[in-house]
């Protein structure tokens, strides 16, 4: 636009984009080579803060900064056009676990001499607190290796190291402090053959490191000696680095890149989303859009002013029924007129979602008692089923 180019809204085409389908090659210095740096910074500082997705494309685009040709214009084009089409993109964070409960995660990953003109591997990293219930982003990082690997484990022991000892244990120092206990770094790691090495110190079929890949081991096992970490194998489908290494072509894999690290679209915010245990998890279908409320809400809150429900309500077609602190779920009082909710409910012919906010309201149940939402073990079978039916 600087240049007075101009742009087709119809197809997205520019000259730029034409002059290079018509040759079929790079030809030269790119237009947009005055000013790629300025852009690429501040595209930068937005997805340092809260668009994790933006780093891979920024850190490949900044790596060639002064060789800028025609097809890094279509590439910052590409990256320009892809931000505006995911405004609504937001990255989340939710917490509904107790302090004592949270663990600091640490996810690395290295994709193996993907850079074709040096054979440079590109380290990923992606920080945050994860428990049952939580999963806060809180950094990330894309960036190429400045030594070349010569195999994949040496790329992730590489990407590891990067990740510990810049982002990983000066977290353990202040969220010690905010969390008032002592934490243990957890790395998750998706090769098991890095993870064994790690664990072990060394490794027979590595007899040979260079110097820069030797000083990551030895300082990796260390810490686990110490322990200051631990090193978790990682499903592959479930590595949250991953989007920070590689580039996608599938838009269903892309999506699934983007919820392991929690970003979503402004529509789909809401507490049905979320993965579970820090992990990608199945979402619960939302109500249909229909004039009567196809869907309603039972919702085990402490009052009235919880927006779980109201969240619920605002974005499908459902209805919210609370039952509070006033309605104690350990009595049969209580219980009745949870039952009497459920049964309206079933007589409308409306799905029931039940919403266990409070752990208040499973105090029956920890007593041994007969309660709403989790019934006892009981060692009769006969026992058992009538438990199971109420």
């Amino acid at each position: 636009i600087s240049q007075g180019k101009k742009i087709d809204k119809d197809d997205g085409e520019t000259d730029i984009e034409e002059s290079l389908s018509k040759t079929g090659k790079n030809t030269g210095k790119g237009t947009l080579a005055s000013i790629a740096c300025k852009v690429l910074m501040k595209i930068l500082y937005a997805a340092r803060m809260a668009r994790f997705d933006l780093l891979k494309a920024v850190a490949n685009l900044a790596s060639k900064i002064t060789k800028w040709d025609t097809i890094c214009d279509l590439e910052l084009h590409r990256l320009v056009a892809y931000i505006n089409s995911t405004l609504d993109v937001k990255m989340v964070s939710y917490v509904a676990d107790n302090p004592a409960d949270v663990k600091i995660r640490l996810f690395t990953d290295a994709d193996f001499a993907g850079d074709s003109g040096n054979s440079k591997s590109t380290s990923g990293m992606f920080l945050c607190i994860s428990g049952c219930n939580s999963l806060a982003p809180i950094a990330a990082q894309s960036k190429k290796q400045s030594a070349v690997s010569h195999s994949t484990p040496e790329a992730e022991i590489v990407s590891a190291d990067a990740g510990v000892r810049t982002t990983g244990l000066p977290a353990l120092d202040l969220w010690s402090v905010l969390l008032g206990r002592n934490l243990v770094l957890e790395l998750q790691e998706d090769n098991s053959a890095a993870k064994r090495v790690i664990d072990t110190g060394n490794n027979p079929t590595m007899r040979h490191l260079n110097r820069t890949h030797r000083v990551d081991l030895r300082f990796l096992h260390e810490q686990v000696s110490n322990g200051n970490m631990t090193v978790v194998q990682c499903p592959t489908d479930q590595m949250a680095a991953d989007i920070f290494t590689k580039t996608f072509s599938n838009a269903d894999k892309w999506k699934h890149a983007l919820n392991l690290i929690n970003h979503c679209k402004s529509s789909d915010i809401a507490w049905s989303n979320r993965p579970r245990n820090g992990l990608s998890g199945h979402q619960l279908p939302a109500a249909a859009s229909t004039n009567r409320c196809d869907m309603v809400v039972i919702e085990y809150c402490c009052g009235d002013e919880s927006v779980i429900g109201d969240e619920c309500v605002r974005l499908g077609n459902c209805e919210c029924k609370r039952l509070t602190i006033r309605e104690d779920m350990s009595t049969k009082e209580g219980l009745q007129i949870a039952r009497d909710l459920v049964k309206a409910a079933v007589h409308k012919g409306q799905k029931i979602l039940l919403l266990p906010v409070c752990p208040y309201f499973l105090r029956g149940a920890k007593q041994g008692e007969t309660g709403f939402y989790a019934a006892p073990i009981q060692n009769n079978a006969k026992q058992q089923k009538k438990s199971k039916n109420q």
